[in-house]
């Protein structure tokens, strides 16, 4: 079955994500799996992944491809969970947010 995901509110597990990285960098799950073995995602920011995450579920797409989450979204996902985000904590989630929609470019051009 596989280990779930902190801040994934699908059925995803670890190992599903890790498939969709190698896919998206063409390369084989097993190179992928290795990088990953003593990876260490900094427990400080594990709350900027998990709101990108529940951000990005809600994505919405255009005839060009997936729309960026804009600062409304973030401020009615703000005033729905109660979650007051600073300004640099918003601004990381769209620097992730850049970087997703980057790489889905990249790999419907190539």
């Amino acid at each position: 079955m596989g280990r779930g995901v902190k801040g994934s509110k699908g059925k995803a597990t670890e190992r599903d994500h890790l498939e969709q990285v190698a896919k998206q960098l063409g390369t084989q799950l097993a190179e992928v799996e290795k990088a990953n073995a003593n990876a260490i995602f900094p427990d400080v920011a594990s709350h900027l992944w998990a709101t990108f995450i529940e951000l990005h579920d809600g994505r919405t797409y255009g005839m060009s491809g997936p729309n960026p989450i804009s600062y409304d979204i973030i401020k009615a996902w703000c005033d729905l969970s109660g979650i007051d985000l600073s300004y640099w904590e918003v601004e990381i989630i769209k620097s992730l947010d850049n970087l997703w929609i980057k790489t889905m470019n990249e790999e419907s051009d190539g």
